[in-house]
């Protein structure tokens, strides 16, 4: 359990104001948003703990704070109007703000365009005369319509003013997994706020008023996407269009005055936690999983795994209507994670969001300023009606439905917690078959399951094949992905989406943190002894606890009682009270990671990281109060205060460095006794006094940037591997055209990179394509605490002989797994293709990812001619490379070639294209690697394209004009078939000059070079 860890506010008031302003992007062109400067907000030292801060309409900003005189009072809340820059910090409100609607835990700050009051959720805040020189302040209830309150579990979790200061929008929570959004009219009464005219406009959580407040930004509300998007729902017509389309867990946007640009809240540039697998592509009346997605993509972030989830500023426009935009990514410091709200300036040229210390309820707030950015009128205000036209008809969704039928055909058939699509098209256009279902657990301990296999044809496919089972919601990691294996025998989490080129798989989202010991005590009963090794003399006592944190973050003051510490308790001034764990054996470094809180007498009360019974680290508390490291004071340590401490240890060198709330405070601090390995950890109160100790979230990871293991297909290494070596040598014959590399490591949370691709631990790689002479193969580890390692294997593949009956197929040291985009074509993918169906040859309009390509034409005619034909499932896959038994049979096939016997290979007597390939060398176009290898699958390069096409057509000579930038990479025997071709306009280079001969083609590609020759061949 993750706890408020309220420091030496002095000191962490000032680090904080020492952060360093950070500039991103570049000086602005015409409609780009250009440079950006991220800074902290100063506060005045007496601010303790922030729990939220926001612009109001003037440009002031409004926090909400504690002291340390009230940090311990639950509900109690100072409010504050401040200059952004920290200046002319005026107070507002003190006092108490005591939840009143049904589950509701906190409040919000929400000011009014009229600046004089705040809407805070259950309260207004009203100040006379108004916010910026308020002189008295008062709350006012706000009673909420009581036919919605028997069914929420939480009257509201999000509540949002219009700007004619007259109408208000609030979600309600009605279960765990679903929502409903309201609009109404808030009246003021004599003592108290009424909602009148109540309507439901979305099944989103509402976040801003836009359009003047004619629409409302939202977080969900989408019918056709799993994950959660922003949208925005016109409340004059009731059309919900997407803020973001790009996928992954994009819940918030907030609009700029002239809403030209806006904070998004989202996970697109956290690779390891996003769940942009789920939203990518679109799927018709699909069931939701953003309350699982929150757990996993937000909470789990935010309190210990690592991950990003903005906030992300982005123009609006390319937003809504760009796939795959990114905008500028804000967050600046991986160990500081978005947390609501963001607000605007009115100027339009600042805005303002907050972030939360990982692991800690530290919050900050980071003002990010538009250097170079114009922005254009606000958006006015309009007077909304009471009762708007694009209000829902219902507030409950239909239930019992079992079938639902496309507007233009098929049908969507519904059993229970599943929904089968059968040719369900909305538009005639887009067709999709197969299921989906979704088994959400109802409960915090309980796991949830989704599933689908369904295909989308159309333009653009896709095809969701997946099961993601999440986590219970409880712990540190909430809806945490599960990959042990389910009844079935499958892993409880695999598969893949695919969508428009792009490819997402599940195994990716494993989590990046692994632990040899994570703790967080959360499952185990109050009043038990933890399962740990426990030592509890006369005197002492050790027992799992409710430890409540008064102000958890985002709580506004509420208290948490259902998650657990270990308490030690200790009423002896002999013996002491001790908790230890033993995890693997490690030579390697670890880190060890701890919260703690001490009762009102600290000293004596230690933490001992151990090799067997040997201390190599021992951290406690002296007489006088101080955190001290094996002799070197640390810092002063308040009575009941919640610490996180963090050690990096390493036996190598017998030494350690200390953190204090994630702030490096000591480094290279010899150890208590040198130690080869550490294996266990302990707590203990001190002995010769009477205290106690709560512990709680205990987690000791890796911290190793060594290879384990290291095997490449192609053959053995150089000297042999061993981990502390990181250059290998490997020769191979010609014959030898690729290779796999799998790499384990010792660290279990370790990310490996083979040849700057991510790479599965234990699993081999995709096959490397080998060019002649060396091919250099980095492999790159990247530890837990970010530390990495390279190793380097230089692979040695042998020269082929000269002369046609030898065509190498290479690939360049240097060429990567995409190629280069050539001046005529779109860069190739990299995806091999398998063989074509043995169907009889169709027509290209039937070739559904033919039409509009750039190299459709030249589809067309051979398809015409019946030289080539599409897959079994209805496509031509013009972008994927193509195989020297593909590029033959059509070859041989276009130009009629006589069929002849020619030479059978050992790897083509069982081909599928072994005639065509025999007919090809009988005519004098193909030869083999050696007597016996011909490579029917390997990837045609484009230089062996070329003598293929040479030997056909025989065109002209070569002249002096047609040399390549990187002529010295052809080989010798595809030279001239290569310069003879570009001469005679069957082939072209690249944008840079170059031919890149060693590069794989494309069916499109190859298919534009056979119909080139075959007009020159007439």
């Amino acid at each position: 359990m993750k706890k408020r860890i309220i420091s030496a506010l002095v000191m962490l008031s000032i680090l904080l104001s020492m952060v360093p302003a950070s500039v991103l992007g570049a000086p602005a062109s015409v409609g780009e948003i250009g440079r950006v400067r991220v800074s902290t907000m100063s506060l005045p030292s007496t601010v303790a703990q922030i729990e939220v801060g926001t612009y109001t309409y003037s440009g002031k900003v409004l926090v909400a704070y504690k002291t340390a005189n009230d940090i311990d009072t639950a509900n109690y809340w100072n409010i504050a109007v401040v200059n952004d820059d920290g200046t002319e910090f005026k107070n507002i409100f003190s006092g108490l703000i005591t939840p009143i609607g049904k589950g509701v835990s906190g409040f919000r700050l929400m000011p009014y365009q009229d600046n004089k009051r705040v809407l805070l959720g259950d309260y207004v805040l009203e100040c006379t005369p108004n916010i910026d020189a308020c002189t008295s302040s008062q709350l006012v209830p706000v009673e909420y319509p009581a036919s919605i309150v028997s069914s929420a579990i939480r009257l509201w979790s999000e509540i949002i003013i219009a700007p004619d200061n007259n109408h208000m929008s609030w979600t309600t929570l009605t279960s765990l997994a679903s929502a409903n959004s309201y609009y109404g009219t808030l009246t003021r009464g004599t003592d108290k706020y009424t909602i009148e005219n109540m309507q439901r406009v979305s099944a989103g959580e509402v976040k801003q008023f836009i359009h003047g407040g004619q629409a409302i930004s939202s977080a969900g509300g989408r019918s056709d996407n799993v994950n959660t998007d922003s949208v925005a729902t016109d409340l004059m017509t009731g059309v919900v269009t997407p803020i973001t389309i790009t996928p992954g867990y994009d819940e918030t946007t907030i609009m700029s005055p002239d809403e030209r640009l806006g904070l998004e809240f989202g996970d697109r540039f956290s690779r390891n936690t996003t769940t942009a697998i789920f939203g990518l592509f679109p799927i018709p009346n699909v069931p939701g999983l953003a309350a699982v997605l929150y757990g996993n993509a937000v909470k789990s972030v935010r309190a210990v795994r690592d991950g990003s989830i903005g906030p992300v500023l982005v123009d609006i426009d390319r937003s809504m209507n760009e796939d795959g935009y990114m905008g500028i990514n804000l967050n600046m410091d991986p160990n500081w994670i978005y947390y609501s709200p963001m607000s605007w300036h009115p100027d339009g040229k600042r805005a303002m969001f907050m972030e939360v210390l990982r692991g800690t309820g530290i919050l900050r707030i980071r003002i990010v300023k538009l250097l170079d950015y114009t922005p254009k009128t606000p958006v006015p205000a309009v007077t909304l009606p009471d009762i708007i036209p694009g209000a829902l008809t219902s507030t409950e969704t239909t239930s019992g439905t079992t079938r639902i039928d496309g507007k233009n055909s098929g049908y969507i058939s519904i059993s229970g917690n599943t929904k089968t699509y059968d040719n369900f098209s909305d538009d005639g256009v887009n067709f999709y078959n197969g299921y989906v279902t979704l088994k959400m657990g109802m409960t915090s301990t309980a796991e949830s399951v989704f599933e689908a296999n369904i295909k989308l044809t159309g333009p653009k496919p896709g095809e969701m094949n997946l099961r993601a089972t999440f986590g219970p919601r409880q712990g540190n990691q909430p809806n945490r992905f599960l990959y042990d294996m389910a009844s079935d025998g499958k892993p409880k989490t695999y598969g893949y989406s695919t969508y428009n080129g792009v490819t997402l798989y599940m195994d990716d989202l494993k989590d990046s943190i692994k632990a040899l010991l994570d703790d967080t005590f959360d499952n185990e009963a109050v009043g038990a002894a933890p399962s740990w090794t426990v030592s509890q003399p006369s005197g002492t006592a050790v027992s799992i606890a409710n430890e409540n944190a008064p102000t958890a973050p985002g709580c506004g003051g509420c208290t948490v009682s259902v998650l657990r510490s270990v308490y030690l308790k200790d009423n002896s001034t002999i013996n002491y009270a001790q908790v230890s764990k033993t995890f693997a054996s490690q030579t390697g470094a670890v880190i060890a990671q701890w919260n703690f809180k001490d009762g009102s007498d600290v000293a004596g009360d230690r933490f001992q990281l151990r090799s067997g019974n040997t201390v190599a680290a021992s951290v406690y508390m002296n007489g006088s109060g101080n955190l001290m490291a094996d002799g070197t004071a640390i810092q002063k340590v308040s009575p009941n205060t919640w610490y996180n401490i963090k050690l990096a240890a390493n036996p190598d060198i017998d030494k350690y460095d200390i953190y204090v709330n994630q702030i490096l405070m000591a480094s290279g601090i010899a150890f208590t006794t040198p130690v080869t390995s550490l294996d266990n950890v302990s707590f203990q109160t001190g002995a010769a006094n009477q205290n106690s100790m709560f512990i709680d979230d205990v987690r000791v990871i890796w911290a190793s940037n060594n290879l384990k293991g290291l095997i490449l297909s192609a053959g053995s290494l150089t000297p042999n591997f061993d981990p502390n070596v990181t250059s290998y040598t490997l020769r191979v014959s010609n014959n030898v055209s690729r290779t796999t590399v799998t790499a384990s490591v010792y660290d279990g949370g370790a990310s490996v990179k083979i040849n700057d691709n991510p790479a599965a631990t234990e699993v081999a790689s995709e096959a490397i394509a080998l060019g002649v002479g060396h091919t250099a193969i980095p492999i790159v580890v990247t530890a837990q605490d970010g530390s990495q390692k390279t190793y380097n294997i230089d692979v040695i593949r042998a020269p082929s002989s000269s002369g046609r009956s030898r065509h190498s197929n290479t690939s360049s040291a240097s060429s990567s797994a995409t190629a280069p985009v050539p001046t005529e074509t779109p860069a190739p993918t990299a995806t091999a293709t398998p063989a074509p169906t043995a169907t009889p040859a169709q027509s290209s309009s039937n070739l559904g990812d033919v039409k509009s390509h750039w190299a459709e034409a030249a589809i067309n005619k051979l398809v015409t001619l019946g030289a080539v034909s599409g897959y079994g499932d209805g496509s031509f896959k013009p972008n994927n490379n193509i195989t020297r038994a593909e590029f033959i049979t059509i070859l041989v096939k276009a130009f009629k070639l006589e069929d002849k016997a020619g030479k059978t290979f050992t790897d083509t007597a069982n081909h599928w294209a072994k005639d065509y390939i025999s007919i090809a060398t009988a005519n004098g176009i193909a030869g083999g690697y050696n007597d016996s290898t011909f490579g029917p699958d390997d990837l045609i390069t484009r230089e062996q394209m070329a003598v293929m096409i040479y030997y056909v057509v025989k065109p002209s000579g070569v002249s002096s004009d047609s040399q390549f930038s990187d002529e010295s990479a052809l080989s010798s025997w595809a030279k001239a078939a290569v310069e003879a071709a570009k001469k005679n306009g069957i082939i072209e280079g690249y944008s840079d000059g170059s031919f890149k001969p060693q590069a794989n083609a494309t069916r499109a590609e190859a298919v534009t070079i056979i119909v080139k020759a075959l007009g020159l061949n007439k």
